[in-house]
C-alpha cells in the first residue's frame, strides 16, 4: 500500500488516538486526524509543533520517517525507527560482513542505473543523450574510472535551461528545490532501508564517519533524476526565491507517488524504493549482485 506523505506547517498539537494521528491546529481550533497505517513520512515545519511521547512511539511502531525542519523551513534531521524488521540481526550481520568485491559490484550496478535515468532526463529536452550512454558501457566495478562525476557534469550543463547553470548545495535557484527534494527522497529511502532490515550508516561508497546516512546516500541515486524531473517540470513557475513556499513544498513532497518501472512494473516512488533495498538486503544475504533498480518512465 502506498504511505501518505504529510506536511504540517502551522502550529499545531499531534496527539495519538485508536491509531489515528490526531492534529489540532493551535491557532483555529480545528482538528484533523489520518491513520498511522496511511502514513510513510511526516513533515513537521514549524517551531510551535507540539507532541507526546505516546504520539513518537506510534510513528516508531509504524516506521514512519519524521522530518523536522530548521528556521529556515528546511529539513534539518530526522527520526528513524530503531527496529524495523523481524530479520534485522541476521540482515545487520550479512551487511557488516559484506565482501568489498560485492560492493563494488553493487555500485557499479547503481551508477550505471544512475546515468541511464539521466539519459532519459536530457532526452525528453531534446539533448544529445550519446555522451551519457557512452559512459554506462565505461562503468566500472566501484565506478573506478569515476564515470558518474564525468556524467554529472555534462548532465548539470544541459538539463535547465539557465545560463551557466551548476549544481551547489549553497547555489541559485532552483539548487534550493533540489536539495529540498533530494531530502524527502533521502528520507523515503531510509525508511526502506530501515524496513528492510539494514542500518542506513554502513554504505557501499559513501563511507564519511559524520554521515549517519551512507547507504540511503548510496541507494537513493538512480531515483535522484526522477526527484530532478519532477523540479524540472516546476521550476519555471515560480519567481526564483531563497525560501521555498508551501505552495512548492507541496509539490515536490508528490515525489513519494511518482510512477517508477521497476521489475518491469510500474510502481509508485515509495514502494520502488523499498523493492530496491529488499532487494539489496538479499544480495547481502546470498552475497551476489541481485539488485534492482528503476527507470524512468517518460
Amino acid at each position: 500500500m502506498i504511505k501518505r506523505t504529510i506536511y504540517i506547517g502551522s502550529s499545531s498539537y499531534l496527539k495519538s488516538k485508536n491509531r489515528q494521528l490526531i492534529i489540532e491546529n493551535r491557532d483555529t481550533g480545528e482538528s484533523s486526524s489520518i491513520p498511522f497505517d496511511d502514513i510513510g513520512v511526516l513533515e513537521l515545519d514549524n517551531p510551535q509543533i507540539l507532541l507526546n511521547n505516546s504520539t513518537l512511539k506510534f510513528l516508531s511502531q509504524e516506521n514512519i520517517i519524521t522530518i523536522i525542519c530548521d528556521e529556515f523551513h528546511n529539513p534539518t534531521s530526522m527520526l528513524l525507527p530503531i527496529v524495523g524488521n523481524t530479520l534485522q540481526s541476521k540482515r545487520f550481520r550479512s551487511q557488516y560482513n559484506s565482501k568489498e568485491p560485492l560492493k563494488k559490484n553493487l555500485w557499479q550496478t547503481i551508477i550505471k542505473s544512475k546515468i541511464h535515468n539521466q539519459s532519459e532526463i536530457l532526452n525528453t529536452q531534446d539533448v544529445p543523450t550519446e555522451i551519457l550512454k557512452s559512459k554506462i558501457k565505461k562503468v566500472m566495478s566501484g565506478d573506478s574510472t569515476n564515470m558518474e562525476a564525468q556524467a554529472a557534469q555534462y548532465y548539470w550543463k544541459n538539463i535547465f535551461n539557465i545560463d551557466k547553470f551548476t549544481r551547489e548545495r549553497y547555489g541559485d535557484y532552483p539548487n534550493n528545490m533540489l536539495n529540498y527534494t533530494y531530502a524527502i527522497l533521502r528520507s523515503i529511502t531510509c525508511r526502506a532501508l530501515v524496513g528492510a532490515g539494514l542500518h542506513p550508516s554502513i554504505g557501499l561508497f559513501h563511507k564519511n564517519q559524520y554521515n549517519p546516512f551512507c547507504l540511503a546516500d548510496d541507494l537513493m541515486e538512480p531515483f535522484r533524476p526522477f526527484a530532478d524531473r519532477l523540479v524540472l517540470e516546476n521550476y519555471k513557475k515560480y519567481k526564483p526565491e531563497n525560501n521555498l513556499t508551501k505552495d512548492q513544498k507541496r509539490i515536490l513532497l508528490e515525489i513519494s507517488y511518482l510512477d517508477v518501472k521497476i521489475e518491469n512494473k510500474t510502481r509508485p516512488l515509495m514502494i520502488a524504493v523499498g523493492r530496491m533495498a529488499e532487494s539489496l538486503a538479499k544480495s547481502f544475504e546470498e552475497k551476489k549482485n541481485l539488485l534492482i533498480t528503476p527507470c524512468l518512465i517518460e
